[in-house]
């Protein structure tokens, strides 16, 4: 009676299976099971016999002949010889494969999309969440202390209190591969094992750009990403503090004024996002103006030597808009009261998916969402030349 197996122990198979565990040590291309030569009187080529001669030599005597008749060359052969390539030359997007020189790919994957994710990574800090909808109470109002004379009536004063709701998000990221190529692709690499890490880091890139863009209304900030299903991001957020530069270049001032309002607010700026022009720009400004020991404070960060200005680290990301007149800057309070918070249902999760077809299909999932307590102790500085 058949044993059938479930789904975990066969994409376990699936996930380790290799050329040897079907063919044993013999190479690539060599006939391993094949029974024609038998109408020939020919023993036939079977896997389970060491092969001990090559089918040269078991082909009659007048057929050798006329193979050795064809084979006769007047010159030598060359890589521009027929036998060996077509005469195109041959490249990665055109012309012919080389008949009889193989083409060596490198092993190497030259990954032109791989970015770092720090705001994702722990910046914004990841706290447990249960359930899908993350409750949080402000406390917007202290109560009124009041001095009084000796047995003067006493009135009461209470705190001002509001709540706020965010509904965790679902973020998917979908692959499939074909058996044939899962087996076939391992002469350079696993397939499978490549696009379960392209999946993760694609769902990884997209809540990192969430995390300052989203928009759930009207898409990103630079309107090219759709986020009806995505919770708002850090431009949207801040309403209340959201400064319109107008096309003008950042200044230090600014960032200082900024500072002031949010201490103002009660909050601590302790985190300043940013892209790389207007770092650069910033960078300029604190050369001009600190010219000895050193122009700032640097740390090294993601493999970034990131500028620190009055101690608050300015880290730079490709996720901000680049236009001219079309820049940022995020002036933020994430810790403080931990005011900025990425609530996590389930961090990203591999899971194995049906499949109607001969392929192994799969996703990565992540329930987030993003809370921020006080938006107004963060800036937002739009329009940035």
């Amino acid at each position: 009676m058949a044993q059938f197996k479930s789904a975990p122990e066969m994409s376990n198979e699936l996930a380790i299976l290799q050329y040897p565990d079907n063919f044993g040590n013999i190479p690539p291309g060599t006939i391993f099971m094949d029974y024609t030569p038998m109408l020939k009187g020919l023993q036939p080529v079977n896997r389970a016999m060491e092969i001990k001669q090559s089918q040269y030599e078991r082909f009659p005597a007048e057929l050798k002949a006329a193979i050795a008749k064809q084979v006769e060359t007047k010159a030598a052969l060359t890589t521009q010889s027929p036998l060996f390539a077509t005469g195109t030359g041959y490249t990665g997007t055109s012309g012919s494969i080389p008949v009889l020189l193989p083409t060596v790919v490198d092993p190497q994957l030259y990954d032109r999309t791989r970015v770092e994710y720090p705001l994702s990574s722990g910046l914004i800090p990841r706290v447990a969440q249960m359930g899908i909808y993350a409750d949080i109470i402000r406390r917007t109002l202290l109560p009124t202390a009041q001095w009084k004379q000796e047995g003067a009536a006493l009135d009461t004063s209470t705190s001002t209190y509001t709540r706020g709701v965010v509904r965790v998000r679902y973020l998917y990221g979908v692959g499939e591969i074909t058996g044939p190529m899962m087996l076939a692709s391992r002469v350079w690499q696993n397939a499978l094992s490549l696009e379960q890490e392209a999946q993760f880091r694609a769902v990884k890139e997209l809540e990192e750009d969430t995390i300052l863009d989203g928009n759930p209304s009207a898409g990103t900030v630079d309107g090219t990403v759709s986020d009806e299903n995505a919770f708002i991001g850090l431009v949207n957020s801040i309403t209340t503090n959201n400064t319109a530069q107008a096309g003008a270049r950042i200044a230090l001032d600014d960032i200082r004024n900024a500072f002031r309002i949010i201490r103002e607010a009660r909050g601590e700026p302790d985190l300043i996002v940013t892209d790389y022009k207007t770092l650069n720009d910033i960078r300029n400004l604190i050369q001009e103006v600190i010219r000895y020991p050193s122009p700032g404070d640097t740390l090294d960060f993601f493999g970034t030597s990131v500028i620190k200005f009055e101690g608050v680290p300015i880290v730079p990301t490709i996720f901000l808009p680049t236009a001219s007149a079309g820049r940022e800057m995020l002036i933020l309070t994430v810790k403080k009261g931990n005011n900025i918070q990425m609530r996590v249902m389930q961090e990203p999760t591999f899971q194995e998916m049906p499949s109607n077809a001969d392929s192994f299909k799969f996703m990565v999932k992540e329930y987030v969402t993003m809370v921020i307590a006080h938006e107004n102790w963060c800036q937002r500085y739009s329009g940035l030349a």
